[in-house]
């Protein structure tokens, strides 16, 4: 038979004792706390994503609105510009006006003549009154001239049917999106009555 005799001081035996019990305490609260800790960390950490993306969202829309104001004032300038575009392209290409003239020549009745043919809008006439002499700083104004949309047509003819016959034969060549007899009344004329008419077409 063997005795074991355990000759360690008992305060040494004491420390060691407490040691291993604070180690089987320190083990359960530690995963105790972790596991409740870390839902918090994880929740406190998506706010605080949470919280960027809706800062960033709300720039985000708020660039969107004054990208879309911006874009709505050159969108309406544009229309503007294309509108100005596209009548002076009719003026220069698709209505020239020798071709204008001699269609109207070709659709005028015998006895029928013409006094007038006029833009509307008319262009500008007069003179521009002259700078000062030493005024440099005077600001310089732009001026837009809008392009013409009708042509007034004003004449003359012996019979009342004329002004018909002509509107008839302006409106069956197309050159024009809307033709009209505006008025057609006798007057007198140097020697005789006559029916002064007056058309206007559109482009």
């Amino acid at each position: 038979m063997t005795i074991g005799i355990n000759l360690i001081p008992f305060r040494i035996q004491s420390k060691r004792a407490m040691r291993r019990r604070l180690k089987a305490w320190i083990i359960p609260v530690a995963v105790s706390a972790g596991m409740v800790t870390t839902p918090i960390v994880l929740e406190t950490y998506r706010r605080g994503e949470t919280e960027k993306l809706q800062t960033h969202v709300d720039h985000l829309r708020t660039s969107l609105a004054l990208d879309q104001t911006k874009l709505g004032a050159l969108t309406a300038e544009l229309g503007v510009v294309q509108g100005r575009v596209e009548r002076a392209n009719a003026l220069r290409s698709k209505r020239a006006w020798s071709d204008v003239f001699a269609l109207i020549g070709r659709c005028l009745p015998e006895g029928s003549w013409l006094t007038s043919v006029s833009t509307d809008p008319v262009a500008p006439t007069g003179s521009v009154a002259p700078k000062a002499k030493h005024d440099k700083t005077a600001p310089i104004t732009a001026v837009a001239l809008e392009a013409p949309r009708r042509l007034k047509i004003v004449g003359f003819a012996k019979d009342p049917s004329e002004p018909y016959q002509f509107v008839t034969a302006v409106k069956q060549s197309n050159a024009f999106t809307s033709v009209k007899l505006t008025h057609s009344r006798r007057e007198p004329v140097l020697d005789g009555m006559y029916f002064n008419f007056e058309l206007l077409c559109e482009w």
